[in-house]
């Protein structure tokens, strides 16, 4: 007796193989399963298949405008954080610049007013320390005479950025 079974039911059919083993039968266990386990915990909301597709897609896009509006406000903020920075480097830079400059104008007018000393002939001799500090010169030593004393303070006035001159040279025998 001949009957007509393809291989595949032939294989389905084989003897000796249980019932849950067989390909055809577990595969659709399998995906009633699955399918039940999808509609586990989740209301029947009626909805069409495109319909949530078309939900989905609306999540998506108001997802990503808000990423847009969000990622907008960060580079927003961090622009204007660096343009502070960078107006704070700015200010700290002309800051260093003034304090700088104003430390070598210092330095200049004391290494004039101990040039214009040294060419002086009644002056020369003598030991004065000389020292600016803002424009403000302190002149320390000795003179001979209380006119060489004078001619210090003289001298030191002359130079250009002397703000002040304390002169503090004490004539020799007083």
């Amino acid at each position: 007796m001949a009957t007509n079974i393809s291989p595949i039911q032939a294989f389905k059919l084989k003897p000796g193989r249980p019932f849950f083993l067989r390909p055809a039968l577990l595969w659709s266990m399998t995906t009633v399963a699955l399918a039940l386990l999808s509609a586990c915990g989740k209301p029947d909301d009626n909805k069409t298949v495109g319909q949530k597709v078309d939900a989905a897609i609306a999540k998506s896009e108001q997802a990503a405008a808000e990423t847009k509006v969000k990622t907008e406000s960060a580079i927003a903020n961090a622009s204007s954080a660096l343009k502070e920075a960078a107006q704070k480097v700015e200010i700290s830079s002309k800051s260093i610049a003034q304090k700088a400059e104003a430390k070598f104008d210092d330095v200049t007018i004391t290494a004039n007013i101990k040039a214009e000393i040294a060419r002086d002939t009644e002056l020369s001799a003598f030991k004065l320390n000389v020292d600016t500090v803002n424009g403000a010169v302190v002149i320390k030593g000795i003179a001979p005479t209380s006119t060489a004393k004078d001619r210090v303070a003289k001298i030191a006035k002359a130079v250009q950025g002397v703000t002040a001159v304390d002169n503090q040279v004490v004539v020799q025998g007083s």
